[in-house]
């Protein structure tokens, strides 16, 4: 066999002498034309052939420098291939070895260059069968592929120049399967496939899981015979001579055919795969199945959509994303039209035209291709036609509400501005709000559940105060709240519900609250309100709306950054309703500053249920900007994962900040001396702590309520209340505190002025104590308020006070032991927290609490029978309980037996419940203390937060955890797949995916603001899986931070179009709008585009407060395109231009 020709056995080429070099002669024989050149040019032209010759010169010495390296190793390999030292010498029988190019050995002048690297393809193939009749079939190559030690793989482009004896098969496999390159864009490496056929995607890129029923079929047949035969010398691979002998070739003589035996290879493949089914075959399988049972059951909901969306399990994208829902990615038109044929067919069975489920996957597909018109015209007809028919029934009652919620988003997303068939009007914010307020009266007809039917109201109630303030519309949006909270907690007495409310009783109710309106006494949240109920219309006095009347100070001279600038300005400086009797001069213009009562009147509703009252309390906090949740309620919740209820990071611009890491301050190197000796340069940690995530989500405890930065997460700081008006929200607590009994809300009252100012927040906490001085929950705020300022004696005499006190019940003491013994434990007082669990059993002595004597350890009896105590809890106990024997647990026999009791506990509990939420966050605090102060090895908190964040993956407690700790070991493959998952989720929720941004831009610091750098294409991937997914999609402070990414990155071309694709999916946003008159974007929109931004925030009926013609022409034109003389614009051009206009911003 000969060897491939390598670039050294050429013979080398003469170089060029200078007389040939300048020989001006053509070789036709003519002479070259001459033209008279300029010194100057001369010049120039002599330089730069001087610069080519040194740059041809350097890269003839840098392959004279590789030829000599390659020559240098290959004389090294071929001396380690002899005897494995560097130093021997090659004797005449070693040469033997290498086989000669022409008689099938290796030749000695291979010029040292690698075998893979050698030139030229020749007849590869026939030379490799010839190697496998010789005496030596395999060789070693041990100078290697660095390229692939450092990228993981071979280049695709620089292959090894070999080819695999055997044609593709494998040792130990089946002789019918071959090896073949994946040409899959989303594969990479070697698959096998039946006797080398083409690689076909649909048969290979798909997942087959455990539970197929072709699973029993990946076990191939084995040969006939056994390829590790001890008793033989040599490995069989079963290849037959390509040489047929002569007796059994056909003469050419012969004119009858004679009959082919079937090939072995062929029968084998035949016998193996025999029932592996290609996802075609069980597509096909499973529609004919389907087409069966619809025909004999064509009232089954279920299977008609499966059958809907069979066909797309063929389609690329469910190709690519296996385990994805096919109906949730997206659709080419002829596949839509295939699910609205199927689904036309369901809907024309007369049972079936009531099912929600079926017009809801119907519209979703029309909405693919139909024009958003004749969608809306869809959507009309549909609530209609079930609207009148769920009288009376309560199943389609309750099935309205998802057909409300679909038409909902709808209108606020693709179809926002776009108006029905046959109804005039632009379809904007007012279309908008005229859907809110009838599907709030609709809902108050439906008869059923009291609690449910009014939760669903004020779910949608806060839809279109959220709307309302998005939109432009703050004051507005606040004094519907207002005046449902006045309404609800603050109506007269006389005006009390009777046991059987009629809507006359409602009515009469708004006739008396509109004439409290009109008399503009102050609300609830305005300075001196005191409740409807307690406010006179004729003695009080008209408060002011708090408006400023300071003038904007401009930062730029371009007028439409200038109008962004005074628009802004005035959207802060006031938010309440303003009052006929203090209006100024500047806002005679602006005819929504007053709100009248027919403006609020549509969206006001009674609550009747207790439950719902208080969540109407607790949803008023968050539509101020508090980041407090109510209790009780778990990450998973629906509200939890609503995109529409996370928005308060819009307009928090310190909070967005937080979202990316900080530039480093020098340069980095890239290495360092230590000792002399070069090494990789100590980098810091991404995160100092696990507690800096910007993406609050969790459940809501007393321990977030008042966590230290350092030591806990906090549910409120500085930064999160960078937007609330601090004033409104301190008289809101201060009306509410009072009549709320939840002792939650005074928790949170106590933790929001801790947040504005630690010392008031003390005097707080005093004088609400010196109105309810039995209130164990407030004695507790009071001393983990002491403990949060660092003043730890405090605290501990705050609880020995009222520990000592008789008016307090057994729950309620065990609660306060537990919260001081945490706290001891947490200080690092171990000692003294042993003393307080023990005198939690009643194996203490009441002498514990005197704090002014030294701290000793209880005595061994006294151990004993507090041991007794907490064995002899019985699971599941209460949560005091469960952290005195968990924490009693840990202080005498360490972490184990603690995580034992809780896990036992939790195996007790509902799995996805906020009960088993509150102990997995003690379980995690306590391994996280542990990990702090001992060594403990990663698998420690690993297994448990990965449980963890298998039951509630919102929970940035878990997720923040998990990234500390993978961070720390500097190993980021976990954390990565742990980012994927949460991202490609459909269950994640809004929460998941704002932390996975925030997680990719803190692990890929030190890389992410490096020009090229991988840490931000990391972050722009994070961004862009989001805002295509359910959740992202629907989310405006997602847009807002991709937009700022890429400027910040400076992509402004990209960001400038994701301005236009965040106004199509959010078109009732005026945060989305402003972006494109801000100073980041502004150089990158031209003065016409700007000023079709602004027409069309004027056509879809947004807010502004100030005009543009203060700042610029709205109907000024660019100057026409002046072209030369001898060019004109044909017909099509004009046309062209035209359709352009038109489109615009589109």
């Amino acid at each position: 066999m000969s060897g491939a020709p390598s670039f050294s056995s050429f013979p080398e080429l003469p170089e060029l002498s200078k007389s040939s070099s300048s020989n001006h002669h053509r070789q036709d024989g003519r002479e070259p034309r001459h033209t008279p050149v300029h010194r100057e040019e001369r010049g120039s032209r002599y330089a730069e052939r001087i610069t080519k010759r040194s740059h041809s010169e350097e890269r003839r010495k840098a392959r004279e420098e590789k030829e000599k390296r390659r020559k240098r190793e290959r004389r090294e390999a071929e001396k380690l291939a002899l005897d494995g030292t560097p130093g021997h010498s090659r004797t005449e029988e070693d040469h033997r070895v290498v086989r000669d190019r022409h008689d099938g050995k290796w030749s000695g002048d291979d010029q040292g260059v690698a075998w893979y690297e050698a030139g030229g393809k020749g007849k590869s193939r026939e030379l490799y069968h010839e190697a496998e009749v010789s005496g030596e079939p395999f060789f070693s190559d041990i100078i290697g592929d660095r390229d692939a030690l450092r990228y993981g793989q071979s280049s695709s482009y620089h292959p090894p120049r070999y080819h695999r004896d055997g044609h593709g098969r494998v040792l130990g496999c089946n002789e019918g399967l071959r090896i073949v390159r994946s040409q899959h864009r989303t594969e990479k490496g070697l698959e096998l496939a039946p006797r080398g056929r083409p690689y076909i995607p649909r048969y290979s890129a798909r997942v087959l899981d455990g539970s197929s029923r072709n699973a029993r079929r990946l076990l191939l047949q084995p040969t006939n015979h056994d390829p590790f035969d001890p008793d033989i010398s040599f490995v069989s691979f079963g290849i037959k001579a390509k040489r047929a002998d002569r007796d059994e070739q056909p003469d050419y003589r012969s004119i009858n055919k004679e009959e082919e035996e079937e090939d072995d290879d062929t029968a084998v493949i035949e016998e193996t795969l025999i029932g592996f089914s290609s996802l075609e075959q069980e597509v096909q399988s499973r529609t004919a199945e389907l087409d069966r049972h619809l025909r004999a059951h064509p009232d089954d909901i279920k299977a008609w959509i499966a059958y809907s969306k069979l066909h797309m399990r063929l389609s690329s994208e469910s190709a690519s994303k296996p385990g994805t829902d096919p109906s949730t990615l997206p659709q080419t038109r002829a596949s839509a039209e295939v699910t609205l044929s199927v689904l036309s067919k369901a809907l024309n069975h007369p049972p079936n035209f009531t099912s929600v489920t079926l017009h809801l996957a119907y519209i979703r597909a029309a909405e693919a291709f139909w024009p958003p018109e004749k969608v809306t015209g869809r959507w009309r007809n549909v609530l209609r036609e079930l609207g009148e028919r769920s009288r009376g029934d309560p199943a389609l009652e309750a099935g309205m509400m998802d057909i409300w919620r679909g038409y909902i988003e709808w209108r606020e997303g693709q179809g926002f501005g776009k108006q029905d068939e046959g109804r005039k009007g632009a379809g904007g914010v007012d279309e908008v709000l005229e859907v809110y307020s009838d599907c709030l009266r609709r809902l108050g007809e439906f008869e059923g559940d009291l609690s449910i039917r009014e939760e669903n109201q004020l779910y949608l109630f806060v839809r279109a105060c959220l709307f309302m303030r998005q939109a432009g519309f703050v004051e507005r949006a606040f004094a519907c709240f207002q005046s449902l909270m006045e309404i609800t907690l603050f109506k007269p007495d006389r005006l009390r519900p009777p046991s059987q409310p009629s809507p006359a009783w409602f009515r009469d109710l708004l006739a008396e609250y509109e004439v409290f309106w009109d008399s503009e006494t102050a609300r609830i949240g305005e300075h001196g309100a005191k409740g409807w109920k307690n406010s006179s219309t004729e003695t009080t006095e008209t408060p002011e709306s708090g408006a400023s009347q300071e003038a904007v100070e401009h930062q730029s001279s371009d007028p439409f950054e200038r109008w962004s600038e005074a628009e802004s300005f005035a959207e802060s400086r006031g938010f309440l309703p303003g009052r006929a009797t203090d209006l100024y001069a500047a806002d005679d213009e602006d005819p929504y500053r007053v709100v009248l009562f027919h403006d609020i009147e549509p969206f006001l509703f009674p609550i009747r249920s207790g439950r719902v009252r208080l969540e109407l309390v607790y949803t008023f906090l968050s539509f101020i900007g508090l980041p407090f949740r109510p209790p009780d309620v778990s990450t998973g919740a629906a509200s939890n994962l609503d995109p529409h209820l996370h928005w308060s990071l819009t307009y928090n611009n310190q909070l967005r900040a937080c979202f990316w890491p900080p530039k480093l301050r020098q340069k980095s190197l890239p290495w360092q001396t230590v000792g002399g000796e070069p090494m990789e340069p100590e980098s810091q940690r991404a995160m100092s702590t696990p507690f800096a995530s910007p993406v609050k989500s969790w459940l809501s405890t007393a321990d977030t309520f008042f966590g230290g930065s350092d030591r806990w997460f906090r549910d409120a700081t500085a930064i999160d209340l960078a937007h609330v008006d601090l004033t409104f929200a301190r008289n809101v607590f201060k009306l509410l505190q009072p009549l709320v009994p939840d002792p939650s809300f005074t928790a949170m009252y106590m933790a929001f002025e801790a947040s504005v100012s630690p010392k008031s927040s003390v005097k707080l906490a005093k004088t609400i104590l010196s109105v309810d001085r039995d209130n164990a929950a407030i004695w507790d705020g009071y001393a983990r308020l002491e403990y949060q300022r660092g003043n730890l004696a405090a605290a501990r005499g705050v609880y020995s006070t009222v520990l000592q006190s008789d008016k307090i019940d057994n729950d309620e003491r065990l609660g306060l032991y537990a919260a001081w013994a945490r706290m001891e434990w947490d200080a690092g007082e171990e000692g003294r927290a042993l003393e307080v669990l023990v005198l939690a059993s009643g194996a203490g002595n009441t002498k514990l609490l005197d704090l002014s004597r030294e701290v000793s350890k209880p005595t061994a009896i006294s151990l004993l029978k507090a041991k007794q105590h907490y064995s002899s809890v019985p699971l599941p106990c209460s949560y005091a309980q469960l952290v005195l024997a968990s924490l009693y647990a840990y202080l005498t026999a360490g972490i184990d037996a603690a995580r034992d009791i809780l896990t036992r506990h939790l195996a007790l509990l509902r799995p996805a419940g906020p009960e088993a939420e509150e102990v997995f966050q003690l379980l995690c605090r306590m391994i996280y203390v542990h990990t702090s102060r001992n060594a403990s090895p990663a698998a420690l908190s690993r297994d448990t937060l990965e449980l963890a964040i298998a039951t509630f993956p919102n929970n940035t407690q878990f997720l923040s955890f998990y990234m500390f700790g993978e961070l720390g070991a500097r190993v980021h493959g976990r954390l990565q797949r742990l980012v994927s998952q949460l991202l490609a989720s459909e269950t994640s929720g809004i929460s998941g995916q704002l932390w996975s941004v925030w997680a990719e831009a803190m692990s890929a610091h030190r890389t992410f603001w490096d020009k090229g750098g991988n840490g931000a294409e990391r972050v722009r991937q994070a961004l862009d899986k989001s805002i295509n997914s359910r959740w992202g999609k629907r989310s405006a402070p997602m847009w807002i931070l991709y937009i700022e990414f890429d400027s910040l990155m400076g992509c402004h071309a990209a960001a400038k179009q994701l301005c236009y694709r965040a106004v199509a999916a959010l078109g009732g946003c005026k945060a989305l709008y402003l972006l494109p008159f801000g100073s980041s974007l502004r150089p990158h929109f031209t003065p016409q585009e700007l000023r079709d931004w602004a027409d069309l925030m004027i056509e879809r009926g947004l807010r502004l407060r100030v005009p543009f013609e203060e700042f610029f022409d709205v109907n000024e034109t660019e100057a026409a395109i002046v072209l030369p003389e001898d060019e004109e614009l044909y017909d099509d051009e004009l046309g062209f231009l035209r359709d352009r206009e038109e489109l615009k911003p589109y």
